[in-house]
């Protein structure tokens, strides 16, 4: 990944459906993402080892499949609730690979890092997925402090470490408009969301200003009780703004996420971030 790399994250509300159909048209949306991304975080994916990887079947060939579960109190695992599965292309897997040191558990099932070196191990990029559901307090303050030491780690080594956070963090931007779905023909269906403050929100609000997020226009999740679309899916860097001109970012979300909620595929929408790194441009471009 000396020069591209890209990644995607998706919230899919039960990857591992109990009806078959659902369940193969989830499946079947994946393979399409595969396709196109490097890593892919899938959130809620639901489900054991076992059942996971039989419904990813069709990606194993170009991907590797990294699971992790949330646990009950005794440590046993629950496939029945969240979970997040990795997909990671076998063309990024150079040697030397440890897949033991690279894929860590931060919060089972609710948070994990990815970690990718380059084939000489002189450079690394970290991708955290993150669903930001049910965590206490303390879980809370320890993820944050996981991620915030990536976060200084990447910025006095920019070089060598690069740190890519994404997920469903059911925390919209500060001052972020929800967009209504019940008049459809008004110019003006946007409004501020009046939702009160979730739980920990000032804690999350302090680790993302100081990251720069990726901004997209489009929303990525569609509440169908209130009939509203939202941005609670987010993209951060862990990274010092004086590489962002040596760095081409596009990222956005896939479709529209009422399409998704439609089909009954999740009423979320995958949202996608890549980077070609520029080696050299003209000092007028830097400017």
């Amino acid at each position: 990944f000396t020069n591209f790399i890209n990644g995607c994250s998706w919230n899919a509300r039960g990857l591992s459906h109990h009806m078959r159909k659902v369940r193969e048209n989830k499946a079947r949306e994946l393979h399409r993402l595969s396709k196109q991304y490097l890593v892919i975080g899938i959130l809620e994916a639901h489900g054991s080892e076992a059942t996971l990887r039989a419904t990813v079947t069709s990606c194993l060939t170009t991907h590797v499949l990294m699971t992790s579960h949330v646990q009950d109190s005794y440590g046993n695992s629950l496939s029945n609730a969240g979970g997040i599965a990795v997909l990671v292309s076998k063309a990024i897997l150079c040697m030397p690979f440890c897949p033991g040191s690279c894929f860590r558990e931060f919060i089972p099932g609710r948070a994990v890092e990815f970690c990718l070196f380059n084939p000489l191990r002189t450079k690394q990029v970290h991708f955290v997925f993150v669903h930001n559901f049910g965590l206490n307090l303390c879980r809370t303050k320890s993820l944050i402090s996981e991620i915030d030491s990536i976060r200084k780690l990447v910025i006095s080594l920019p070089l060598t470490h690069s740190l890519v956070l994404m997920g469903d963090f059911n925390l919209e931007p500060r001052g972020a408009l929800q967009i209504s779905l019940k008049d459809v023909s008004s110019l003006s269906n946007a409004f501020a969301s009046v939702v009160p403050p979730r739980h920990f929100e000032a804690r999350w609000n302090t680790l993302f200003d100081s990251m720069l997020e990726i901004c997209f226009p489009m929303p990525s999740h569609v509440n169908s009780a209130s009939l509203t679309l939202s941005r609670i899916n987010r993209i951060f860097l862990g990274a010092p703004k004086s590489v962002l001109p040596l760095t081409k970012v596009v990222a956005g979300v896939e479709r529209d996420p009422s399409w998704y909620e439609s089909l009954g595929l999740s009423d979320h929408a995958p949202i996608f971030v890549s980077f070609n790194f520029i080696h050299e441009r003209p000092r007028t471009q830097l400017r």
